[in-house]
C-alpha cells in the first residue's frame, strides 16, 4: 500500500515538473514605459517609449503570429493624451516562432497643450491594450505607472 502511494506521488512530481500550459503559449507583457516632459519655444512635447515583448515557449506546436497591437496612455483604467502618438518600430504582422521572444518597441510622441500638460502631470500613467494573435484572440497587456520626468 505504501509503495502503491509513493508511485502515485513520484507521478505527481514528474507530471508538475515536466513542463506547464505557459510553456506552449505566447506570454505577452509590456515593459520599461518612459514619459518625459520637454518644453521648446513653442509649446510643451511629450516623448517616451513602451516595448511590448512576444514570448513563446518551447512546447509550442507551431508559431505564432501577432496581428495587432492596440495600446493607450490611462490613469485609473481611464485614457489621457488621446492624441498621443504611439508608432511602432516594427510592422505588423509579426510572427514569433516556439522557443523564442520578439520586443516590439514603441515610441510615444504628443505636442502638449495646457491642459495636456496638467493631464501629464497630474500623476503617474501607464500604457494599457491588447494584443491580437492568430492563435489565441486578444491579449491584455498593460505597464506599472510611471512619472513623467520634467513635471513639477
Amino acid at each position: 500500500m505504501v509503495r502503491r502511494l509513493l508511485g502515485f506521488v513520484a507521478l505527481g512530481l514528474c507530471t508538475a515538473s515536466c513542463g506547464t500550459k505557459t510553456d506552449a503559449t505566447l506570454a505577452v507583457y509590456a515593459q520599461n514605459l518612459t514619459l518625459e516632459k520637454t518644453s521648446n519655444q513653442f509649446s510643451d512635447v511629450l516623448t517616451g517609449s513602451v516595448d511590448v515583448v512576444l514570448d513563446l515557449g518551447h512546447w509550442a506546436t507551431g508559431p505564432v503570429t501577432v496581428q495587432t497591437v492596440g495600446l493607450r496612455l490611462v490613469r485609473d483604467g481611464q485614457p489621457i493624451l488621446l492624441d498621443a502618438k504611439l508608432v511602432p518600430q516594427a510592422t505588423l504582422p509579426v510572427t514569433v516562432q516556439p522557443s523564442s521572444k520578439s520586443t516590439l518597441t514603441y515610441t510615444i510622441s504628443q505636442q502638449l497643450t495646457a491642459a495636456d500638460t496638467q493631464a501629464l502631470c497630474a500623476g503617474p500613467l501607464g500604457v494599457s491594450g491588447s494584443v491580437t494573435t492568430d492563435a489565441e484572440g486578444a491579449t491584455t497587456v498593460q505597464t506599472p505607472l510611471v512619472t513623467a520626468t520634467g513635471c513639477p
